[in-house]
């Protein structure tokens, strides 16, 4: 990290205004200074040329650049904590019987379906057909084997 210019309290508030208010330097330059005797073209040149300033210019693009790492950071983690449900789901939806007796294998397609999208490889166009044409007996989740009640096919 390199060392920021040191700011004059009111170009700090008029930055803090800034980055909370939805970068309208305007308003922040309102925030900041007193503009009571000041119209507002006055209030408008004086804000732009304050967002101008080399030093004003440094600590907010620095302070944009925090705001998004953090951003970034807890979507990677949101990201992770959706796939972990999703994974949980899966598992859920493959122990659960539906009134026949089958497991949800739909409802577990479509949790490997929504971790595949969370993890950029699926992209959903809308034009999806699906269907078994293999029937599996069981399938074994986490180590433990799941019968899904259908005859092991002859070969």
């Amino acid at each position: 990290m390199y060392d920021l210019p040191k700011l004059t309290a009111k170009q700090n508030q008029f930055v803090l205004s800034y980055l909370t208010n939805g970068n309208n330097a305007t308003q922040a330059y309102k925030a900041a200074y007193d503009t009571s005797n000041m119209q507002d073209e006055t209030i408008h040149s004086e804000a732009s040329k304050l967002l101008k300033n080399d030093k004003i210019q440094q600590w907010i693009e620095h302070s944009q650049a925090k705001q998004q790492e953090v951003i970034e950071e807890e979507l990677k983690y949101t990201a992770k904590e959706a796939f972990n449900e999703f994974e949980a789901l899966q598992v859920i939806a493959l122990k659960c019987k539906d009134n026949n007796s089958n497991p949800l294998i739909g409802e577990a397609r479509k949790m490997i379906e929504n971790k595949c999208k969370l993890a950029g490889l699926y992209k959903d166009n809308g034009d999806m057909n699906v269907g078994i044409t293999n029937v599996m007996p069981s399938v074994t989740v986490n180590g433990e084997e799941l019968d899904f009640g259908f005859e092991k096919a002859e070969k």
